[in-house]
């Protein structure tokens, strides 16, 4: 078959457009097809460890519970279950109740034991001045008194002592259990004995007076250091 002139250059025409179609194609990515860098993947950082956080504690506004220690008195304690809670110093006359008293710290006291099996015996020895301010009689208590330790124990005051060993007139020395009428006053010693060979006494230390009976007021309480 043969072509003529013109429908000769119309094919060449339509095979030229072909092949700039084809060329397009093959020389041309789309652009979702691209090839693209991979984005670096963020390195995974640890949580900062429990150690290595700084720890702040809880200011005192924050704790409601009467903890020794801490250096917070929160509301409703007192220096009889919390030691950081204020109390008179020793030597301090406190008023209360109707009741003048004043506590100082004479010394420790190193006796002899009653038993083979007890070498020596230790005292802590306190002196008391209670004056009655009211316009009735009141009742003084020696065992009212006891002291505290620094986690709360208690140590009752010993009305039985080794006199032979202490002190000859010991008993004349003790604050008397006793009414004391309107302005009347007294003194005498309170002897607490303290069992060093088990527990040693080292810290904030109370003294403690719980007067009889207990509506005639608030407990008195003395803090102090010891040893001193």
């Amino acid at each position: 078959m043969k072509l003529d002139y013109y429908s000769g250059a119309l094919l060449a025409l339509v095979l030229a457009v072909i092949l700039s179609i084809a060329y397009i194609l093959l020389t041309s990515v789309p652009q979702s097809l691209q090839t693209q860098e991979p984005e670096t993947a963020p390195q995974n950082q640890s949580p900062e460890s429990p150690s290595s956080q700084q720890y702040s504690p809880p200011s005192c506004d924050q704790i409601s519970s009467c903890t020794l220690g801490d250096g917070c008195c929160p509301e409703g304690c007192t220096a009889l279950v919390d030691y950081d809670c204020p109390a008179s110093t020793l030597g301090e006359t406190v008023s209360s109740g109707g009741l003048n008293l004043q506590v100082t710290f004479l010394e420790e006291r190193r006796c002899i034991g009653f038993s083979d099996n007890e070498d020596y015996i230790y005292y802590l020895v306190f002196h008391a001045n209670i004056k009655n301010t009211l316009n009735r009689s009141q009742f003084v208590s020696y065992p009212s008194f006891y002291l505290l330790d620094t986690m709360g124990v208690k140590y009752d005051p010993d009305p039985v002592l080794p006199h032979y060993a202490c002190r000859d007139n010991y008993q004349d020395l003790l604050l008397e259990t006793k009414y004391i009428h309107s302005d009347q006053a007294i003194s005498g010693e309170i002897w607490v004995e303290v069992d060093k060979g088990v527990e040693p006494l080292d810290g904030t230390l109370r003294i403690v007076y719980d007067p009889i009976p207990a509506d005639t007021g608030e407990e008195f309480i003395y803090s102090f250091n010891y040893p001193n």
